[in-house]
């Protein structure tokens, strides 16, 4: 099959996808429903459907009643019965694949995934590349026009007691991702015995021949570090150019008037991405909540605008599905997953406490209730058997694509309460984009500590973007507790009886946000799935962030 009838078949596949979708959103009330009754009924004869009594329930309102809201770990003792090779547990459909997730907020996961969830993420893949590419035509037209930096792709390593494989979904095996345009580039699939690093540059040496228009990830400071690499790396590329090597091995023709041409660029200079691939035309990652803090100085690396990745995503698959040019996430995938949310409200305790989830246990919204602008807690029913499970994640109402909203990630529902000042990553986010926003400071990456004892207080580091003015360092501690003061009413009340102290600000240095997470991923975190948080309990994370500058 030629590489044009390749494109054709993608992109009719892809349009197909497309217009059922569209067709979902514009029934989006009624599809909604029929699709939890329709995954009530074929799962009433499980171990979960038979406790909650599925096959009695009527409507939503039954379902309520029936089914307490719940976070992960009350699922995870079924999860083992059924990794153990008991079936019927939580679905009639025997799973197909387990995914393990980094567990940023807790022990990792281990999620079940059947074949007709499998099969939603995979034409949602679909959907999103036929949409990038009918605004960016070389995507389907050329093998070599886009490169996909997160996946890591390998052979099953793990598996059940019968037999499933059990792994991150980002080393999903490359034949799963044929039929995506991203996975017929040369490039593609990375050798799998190279490390994180090692992957990135390898990326970096086999598209510097290459006219890219495209980068694709998930975390955005994968797109920082790659940027990263290239100006360290660029004596090897000019080398390994010059000589026809990749990653030391002899592999096609030797390029010297490329590599005089990438050393020509280093000499005026530190290299960026737009210097080596003047033609970009976008750069697909995640910036919402924290993830924002990367976006200005990828943007300026990169010299292209960002667009929405293909999705906001849980452990039970795609939550949102860009459908068009929009600068936001796309709607919810209504077709996927049962919807409902919980109205955020900054001051409850953590959003998977037992006492917080059972408040709304009958008191959900629907997707059809939600209001622009609202923020709300995720709660979700997948077919791969996790019934109104809460994940924690918070979005907030961007608009609507034909009544169905636009959800936007902000965060994680995760509160720390040292005294009772219960803080949450909202407070912390808001916090610092407006102090940033008021003094003119670009930040890296920025977050935040809290440090128990006597004197408990919290410690905000922050990465700078360029030269920070010497006075902008005094003022940022002073500026956030006056921020948080005024927006957590909580927080200005301990402060007032002295229970907990001023904030402490700390500069990092360059690098030791990319570095910390390297040393993660050294002691074993999957490194195609770590979410940075701006909010944390443990010491060890702030001693890590400061430790070279303080030069200890």
């Amino acid at each position: 099959m030629t590489g044009a009838e390749r494109s054709r078949r993608f992109m009719d596949r892809a349009v197909r996808l497309r217009e059922q979708f569209i067709a979902a959103l514009r029934n989006a009330r009624t599809g909604q429903r029929e699709l939890l009754a329709r995954l009530l009924a074929a799962n009433a004869d499980t171990a979960f459907g038979r406790e909650h009594g599925f096959a009695q329930v009527r409507d939503l309102r039954d379902y309520r009643r029936a089914v307490p809201i719940r976070p992960y770990a009350a699922f995870r003792p079924l999860v083992d019965r059924a990794l153990a090779g008991e079936r019927n547990v939580l679905t009639a459909a025997d799973p197909v694949l387990y995914f393990a997730t980094a567990g940023t907020t807790g022990a990792p996961k281990r999620v079940p995934v059947v074949r007709e969830a499998f099969n939603h993420l995979t034409n949602n893949q679909v959907v999103y590349w036929g949409c990038l590419a009918d605004r960016h035509p070389a995507v389907a037209e050329r093998d070599d026009a886009v490169v996909m930096l997160h996946l890591a792709p390998r052979p099953f390593a793990e598996l059940s007691a019968t037999g499933v494989p059990i792994l991150n979904p980002t080393h999903i095996p490359a034949e799963r991702n044929g039929i995506m345009p991203y996975a017929r580039a040369p490039w593609f699939p990375p050798p799998a015995a190279l490390g994180d690093a090692e992957r990135l540059y390898f990326f970096l040496r086999q598209t510097i021949e290459h006219d890219l228009r495209g980068f694709a990830c998930l975390h955005p400071s994968r797109m920082s570090g790659f940027a990263a690499r290239l100006a360290q790396d660029a004596p090897r590329l000019v080398q390994e150019l010059h000589d026809g090597t990749v990653c030391g091995v002899r592999e096609g023709a030797p390029n010297p008037a490329r590599a005089a041409e990438l050393e020509r660029i280093a000499g005026r200079g530190a290299i960026a991405p737009r210097d080596v691939w003047p033609n970009l035309e976008f750069i697909a990652c995640w910036y919402g909540g924290s993830f924002k803090l990367y976006a200005p100085s990828i943007v300026e690396a990169y010299g292209a605008p960002l667009v929405a990745h293909m999705s906001a995503s849980s452990e039970a698959g795609h939550i949102t599905l860009p459908i068009d040019g929009e600068p936001m996430d796309g709607p919810l995938t209504v077709h996927a997953n049962f919807y409902e949310f919980i109205p955020v409200d900054d001051t409850v305790e953590d959003a998977t406490s037992p006492e917080h989830l059972a408040r709304y246990n009958e008191a959900t919204l629907t997707c059809d209730e939600l209001e622009l602008g609202g923020r709300y807690e995720l709660v979700l029913t997948s077919p791969s058997g996790l019934y109104r499970y809460a994940p924690g994640d918070r979005f907030e109402v961007q608009g609507f694509v034909h009544g169905v909203p636009r959800i936007g990630f902000i965060g994680r529902g995760g509160i720390v309460d040292m005294t009772g000042e219960k803080i949450s990553e909202q407070h912390v986010q808001a916090a610092i984009d407006d102090v940033l926003g008021e003094l003119g400071l670009a930040a890296v990456c920025a977050t935040c500590c809290a440090v128990f004892g006597t004197s408990a207080h919290y410690v905000f580091v922050f990465e700078p973007g360029g030269a920070w003015p010497a006075a902008a360092h005094d003022q940022l501690a002073g500026k956030l507790d006056s921020e948080l003061r005024r927006i957590n009413s909580r927080y200005e009340l301990k402060r007032s009886f002295g229970d907990l102290a001023p904030p402490r600000v700390e500069l990092a240095a360059s690098g030791a946000f990319e570095r910390h997470r390297q040393q993660r991923i050294a002691r074993g975190a999957p490194a195609t799935q770590l979410k940075d948080k701006l909010l944390h309990t443990d010491p060890l994370v702030l001693s890590a962030l400061l430790e070279e500058s303080h030069g200890s």
